[in-house]
């Protein structure tokens, strides 16, 4: 009975922890500016290299709070958190030689928790875009996986109190869950039984 309760309360939080990651990914936005060779793909784990400036929108028109330099370009590793959350996710998935267009909402951006700033380029609230142009992709393909499980591991890390609120919750709430489906099944019983 208690393994049970246990491992419905870990279902209720796996649902809960997959729609909470759904909303994040969708609070970016991404636009396509000038196609690329879509048969070569950024992933999570691959070495990239861009060019970017970034804009913050908190002001009319928006102001040019980021740039790299010409003939330099960044270099990181996907999956491994150097980058901003917001952008690392829009840069994911795009295709060699694409310009894209990221825009990043707070909490992906500057105000990020799991992020920390010692001094922020933008007021806090505020909604950047990204213009990328993405210029190499280097395949990392034994390191990928390894890199995702660490992704995986440090997201839970700088999210444990929410996980285990989450998980306290369920634990709570799993056996009023069981006594309705006890109860209903008692109905259903009583019912099939002849009078």
């Amino acid at each position: 009975d208690n393994k049970m309760r246990f491992f419905l309360s870990l279902f209720v939080c796996f649902l809960t922890f997959a729609k909470y990651l759904s909303e994040k990914s969708d609070d970016i936005i991404k636009v396509t500016l000038s196609e690329g060779d879509c048969s070569n793909k950024v992933e999570n784990g691959d070495i990239v290299s861009f060019f970017h400036k970034g804009y913050s929108m908190h002001t009319s028109p928006p102001q040019l709070f980021d740039q790299t330099q010409p003939n330099e370009p960044l270099r990181i590793q996907t999956g491994v958190r150097s980058l901003l959350t917001g952008l690392e996710m829009g840069i994911i998935g795009m295709c060699l030689g694409e310009v894209r267009k990221i825009t990043v909402p707070p909490q992906l951006a500057f105000d990020d928790k799991s992020f920390p700033f010692k001094r922020k380029p933008v007021p806090d609230g505020t909604t950047i875009m990204y213009e990328v142009e993405l210029l190499h992709i280097e395949k990392m393909d034994g390191i990928a996986t390894q890199v995702s499980s660490q992704v995986s591991f440090g997201f839970l890390m700088e999210n444990w109190m929410s996980i285990s609120f989450l998980v306290v919750v369920g634990y709570l709430f799993t056996p009023v869950l069981f006594s309705l489906m006890k109860s209903n099944k008692n109905e259903v019983n009583q019912k099939s039984q002849p009078i």
